[in-house]
Parts: C-alpha cells; sequence; structure tokens
C-alpha cells in the first residue's frame, strides 16, 4: 500500500530476471550434487561390503572352527574382488565429481551474470565525504513511519540522530488507522476526518470528501438498501451537486441496478480499485495538509538512483578522469527519471545548451529573449559595452537584463 509499483520498478525487474533464472539453476545443480555425493556413499558402502563378503569366507560348518569363519585360501579370488571394488568405488568417485563440476560450473557463470547486471561500483559516482548524518537519519525514520512501522521507527530514533516531532508521528498513526479501516471497508475514521479538515480541504480544491462520501452511498447500495442510500445522497452529496453534478446523477442511476451491479453499466462502483485510488488520494491529501510531500526522501532517491546510477556508471566507464565529472554540482549527462520525478521548471540556454543553476541563473533581455548569465557575459565581453541579443537585432547592456525566478 505505501510504496507503488512503478515503471522503475518493472524495468529493474525485468533485468534482475537473468539473474534470478541463472540462480535457480545453481540451487537446482547443488541439490543434484547433494544427492548424488549421498547415492555415491551409498553405492561405495555396498560395493566394500560385497569386496569384505568376497575376501572374507562365508560361516563354516565345522563345528572345530573356532571363530565361524575362514580366509579364502584363492589369492586370485582376493585380487578379483578388490579389484571390483575398487572400480565400483572409482565410478561412483566419478559421478561425484561430475555432478560437482557442474555444480561449480553453474555458480561460477552465476558470479559472471551477477557482475554483468550489476556492473561497476557506486563509489565511483559518491564524493569522498557526504554531509548526511542526522538527514540519512531521518530519512530512514520517516520511511519506516510512512510504512507503519511504529516499533522498528521507535527503536531507530532512539539509536540515531533522527527527529521527528511528536506530532509528525501523531500524523502518520492516524493516517495508517484511516488506511487500515478502509482495507476492511470501514470509512467512519476517513468520514470522520474529512469532517474535521474539511475547510482545509476545500480550500485545497480537494475532491476527496466527495469520494469518501461516494464509496459511503455505493456501500450502502450493494447492501440493498435503496432509502438508506438516498437518504445518505440527501444529506451528504448534496452539498457538491455545483462540482459533482454528473457523477451524482451516475450514483442515483445506479440504484436500479442494485441486484445486478457488477454486470450493469455502473460495474466499476464494485471494482476495489475504486478503494485503492481512494486510499491513495487520502495518502497525498492528509501528506499536503501536514506540509510533507506526497513520498518520502528515501524512496525518491532510491527510485531515481535506481534510473540514474546505470546511466552514470556507463559515463564514468568512457571518462577516464571521474573528477571532471563531478565537479560542479551539476550531472554530467541528462538524465529523464519520468514525469512522476519532475518537481519545478528547468531552463536550458539557448546559446550554451547548458542548464540554468544558481550560479549561471536566466536572464532576461529587454526584447524579451532569455539566456544564461555567463552567456551574457562572453557576448558583452564588459560591463558597459552594448551588444546585440543572438536572437533578434535590438542591443541591451549588462545592467539592463534582470534576473528571472521560475
Amino acid at each position: 500500500r505505501a510504496v507503488d509499483s512503478k515503471l522503475g520498478a518493472q524495468e529493474i525487474m525485468s533485468k534482475l530476471q537473468p539473474v534470478q533464472k541463472e540462480f535457480e539453476k545453481v540451487r537446482k545443480r547443488k541439490r543434484t550434487a547433494g544427492v548424488t555425493l549421498s547415492e555415491a556413499i551409498d553405492e561405495m558402502a555396498q560395493v566394500l561390503s560385497r569386496c569384505r563378503a568376497e575376501v572374507v569366507g562365508t560361516p563354516s560348518d565345522d563345528a572345530g572352527s573356532a571363530d565361524g569363519m575362514q580366509l579364502s585360501t584363492t589369492s586370485e579370488t582376493t585380487e578379483a574382488a578388490v579389484r571390483t571394488a575398487i572400480k565400483g568405488i572409482t565410478q561412483a568417485q566419478s559421478k561425484v565429481r561430475k555432478a560437482q563440476k557442474d555444480a561449480h560450473s553453474s555458480l561460477s557463470k552465476y558470479g559472471k551474470i551477477v557482475d554483468k547486471t550489476f556492473e561497476g561500483s557506486i563509489t565511483k559516482l559518491t564524493a569522498e565525504s557526504l554531509p548526511l548524518g542526522a538527514n540519512l537519519d531521518f530519512s530512514i525514520a520517516d520511511h519506516m513511519l510512512r510504512l507503519g512501522r511504529w516499533s522498528l521507527a521507535q527503536h531507530f530514533m532512539a539509536s540515531s540522530d533522527a527527529d521527528i516531532s511528536q506530532d509528525r508521528l501523531d500524523g502518520c498513526q492516524e493516517t495508517h488507522r484511516v488506511l487500515d479501516a478502509m482495507e476492511q471497508r470501514d470509512l467512519g475514521p476517513a468520514l470522520a476526518w474529512v469532517e474535521s479538515h474539511g475547510l482545509a480541504l476545500t480550500a485545497m480544491g480537494s475532491r476527496l470528501p466527495f469520494l469518501i462520501h461516494r464509496l459511503a452511498f455505493i456501500s450502502l447500495s450493494l447492501a440493498g438498501d435503496r432509502a438508506a442510500a438516498v437518504g445518505y445522497a440527501k444529506a451528504y452529496l448534496g452539498a457538491y451537486a455545483s462540482t459533482e453534478f454528473s457523477e451524482i446523477r451516475r450514483l442515483l442511476g445506479s440504484l436500479a441496478f442494485v441486484d445486478c451491479l457488477s454486470v450493469s453499466p455502473y460495474a466499476e462502483y464494485t471494482e476495489p480499485a475504486l478503494w485503492r485510488s481512494v486510499a491513495d488520494l487520502y495518502t497525498r491529501e492528509s501528506a499536503r495538509l501536514a506540509g510533507l510531500p506526497k513520498e518520502g526522501p528515501l524512496a525518491v532517491c532510491v527510485d531515481a538512483g535506481c534510473t540514474a546510477v546505470p546511466k552514470l556508471l556507463k559515463v564514468v566507464n568512457l571518462v577516464k578522469k571521474e573528477e571532471a565529472l563531478f565537479a560542479s554540482d551539476q550531472l554530467p549527462v541528462e538524465i529523464d527519471l519520468g514525469p512522476t520525478r519532475l518537481y519545478h521548471s528547468v531552463f536550458c540556454c539557448p546559446v550554451s545548451r547548458e542548464t540554468a543553476s544558481p550560479a549561471n541563473p536566466p536572464m532576461r533581455l529587454p526584447c524579451g529573449h532569455v539566456i544564461c548569465q555567463d552567456s551574457i557575459r562572453k557576448i558583452a565581453k564588459g560591463a558597459r559595452r552594448r551588444f546585440k541579443c543572438p536572437y533578434c537585432p535590438q542591443e541591451a547592456t549588462t545592467g539592463e537584463v534582470k534576473r528571472l525566478h521560475f
């Protein structure tokens, strides 16, 4: 519930399939080698027992024999028995060697596939000293709280520098109480939460209150109580008629198919995905009200890192001087993390093709065109000298340009 399956994760799992497949081969051959060894030991024991029976005579019927046993007097028979035993033991050993050879060969191949799949070392991509400390501890503790691991989070915070307020802890516990109740199809805690945060949700323009009331209406419909559903619609859904009129009309129309809703034109109201979508929206909106991002920093970093690290490792392997690649605050190559990882606007200078940064911000010329500050300095070649816009005939000075803030 807390961690959604994403396209990036699916891509990673597809890359891990060869590793998993080879691991299954290793496990199978190791098991086969163990069975072969056990059978070989039993076979050797039987061979030695037969050899002993042939070398040592059978119990004698002669009452005058002291031990009831007599040694075989035929040396040829003894030699033949020993040769047969050696041959049997050698064959058993050959089976064991072959099984072990197959197992070790599979294990060696597995190691190569692992090295190929997890190519490179991420230590090449890290600075000598990273100022993590309390930030990393906070991210780990925050991740545990988002997953609802209260006991684990408390033990971690007690032994680390993570500092999370009691209000944050109480908010996480309330969020999970609501989500746990929704999994049991109990909307009581969710309705109470919406009631207490109604004004804030309305100011945000959130649809969450209506969607939770919609689930309550659908629950009454599925229970077959048309009268209760109509009464609930009059009491709670009417307030959303100005913005949700078409959906309210569909909800009322579904009452005609209460007895066969799952095979009616309103079958989507019976899908579990409807509850999951509302639960996800509740998770996002509750975090938003608390001033928190919808995803924890640890989950975001891991997800972004799984996409970026393989590409950065390829760049490092192609370039000999690693220090030059990470000398600035920007990555040496552009990495697309997908639409879910777009957090702010990014400006790329049309002259230098470099991404704007605090040290090299975008600057607006009097004509309206925008280029980065470093490009203006190179074009102007002086603070008072007039220069021509690279995209139109209009001229300007460095004092006439203005910094843009996105």
